[in-house]
């Protein structure tokens, strides 16, 4: 797909183009291209100049990773208030968040690691990762169907303890979310 720009957009390009010529003396002929593509039209070029721009990414798929990531926060801090005996009836790895195939689940993926690695949200992720107990956010296994059996289970369980003064998962919450 190449890129197309209105007027009123090219003339806010090259209005930048003249910005930065001044302020990049080094690549002012670079900027001189662009500006003169820019004014006289030339759109064959703008995808040279500016590269590809994705298309927005679905809004479901975003709202699935924040889901998940506050699933298993959830699901984390939950667990770290229950009493010893209790904990000790789950497996605490089912509370760690696995991340996204790259080969079926690459919009998620990609998306995951811009949540976590550049907009540093989630710093309980991150830590997984640089603790070295999650490798990265790539899984080798496909999890999206997992996490979306588990999401309508916590969303309800949640739901369920709204107004309620403690709104921690139970013990019994969280083996139903995990399906035990």
């Amino acid at each position: 797909m190449s890129l197309e720009f209105t007027k009123e957009q090219r003339a806010i390009l090259i209005n930048q183009m003249e910005i930065l010529k001044k302020l990049d003396k080094a690549n002012e002929k670079e900027y001189e291209q662009k500006i003169y593509a820019l004014y006289n039209g030339f759109s064959r070029t703008y995808s040279e100049f500016f590269g590809e721009i994705e298309e927005d990414l679905d809004m479901e798929v975003q709202e699935m990773v924040y889901d998940v990531f506050n699933m298993y926060r959830s699901l984390k801090n939950s667990f770290d208030e229950l009493s010893s005996e209790e904990q000790e009836q789950i497996n605490k790895d089912e509370l760690r968040f696995k991340g996204y195939s790259g080969h079926t689940e690459a919009a998620y993926l990609q998306f995951a690691n811009f949540v976590v690695l550049q907009l540093g949200k989630y710093p309980e992720i991150k830590r997984l990762i640089d603790s070295g107990k999650l490798e990265s956010l790539d899984s080798i296994d496909s999890r999206l169907s997992d996490y979306k059996e588990m999401l309508p289970v916590w969303k309800h369980c949640k739901k369920m303890k709204e107004n309620q003064l403690n709104s921690d998962l139970s013990l019994e919450d969280i083996k139903e979310i995990l399906g035990k």
